[in-house]
């Protein structure tokens, strides 16, 4: 049942024009990553390890980047969840760290280091265990990265990531 009023609405085109209350300016967000160039970046899922409750808590699903300062060629690591961008892992790479494979998995590695992601200061950082998991064992290159500390091409996007880690032999230390 449907009378000639309903479908004179259903078809009727709105001519309502409503101006915003307030106008926005666009303002400009720094990051922290502006000097730095993005050497490699993999997806990824991260998890720290809470001791009180003896248990994995996932910190965020995002991309991994290995990042290094334009001017002192520092390294760290910087991961941000994919919809909020807040960040949940942001340490330096020493070479100190020890890598695990996380339970004999080739795809999924644990370390503990000072982390950075909640710190209000350079002096903040709590040291956090984390979990790494890829999608495949393909994506493992930032493992190998922070383990040695290598540094990668400028482009890695271009040069073959390999020729840079021919050097290390993964294999024994991870």
């Amino acid at each position: 049942m449907s009378s000639p009023a309903l479908n004179a609405v259903k078809g009727a085109d709105s001519t309502a024009h409503f101006d915003p209350l307030v106008q926005l300016e666009d303002v400009a967000v720094k990051t922290g990553e502006e000097n730095e160039t993005v050497v490699y970046k993999q997806r990824c899922r991260v998890y720290r390890f809470d001791f009180e409750t003896s248990e994995w808590k996932e910190r965020g699903t995002g991309d991994v980047k290995f990042l290094v300062h334009n001017e002192t060629g520092a390294a760290r690591v910087l991961m941000r969840q994919e919809k909020t961008l807040k960040l949940c892992m942001n340490h330096p790479v020493v070479a100190e760290v020890e890598l695990k494979s996380n339970m004999g998995s080739d795809r999924a590695w644990t370390w503990a280091i000072t982390d950075f992601a909640d710190a209000e200061t350079a002096e903040d950082g709590i040291v956090q265990t984390f979990a790494i998991k890829f999608k495949n064992s393909e994506s493992n290159t930032i493992v190998v990265c922070i383990t040695y500390g290598v540094s990668l091409p400028s482009n890695p996007i271009e040069s073959n990531l390999n020729d840079n880690l021919d050097n290390h032999d993964s294999r024994e230390r991870v």
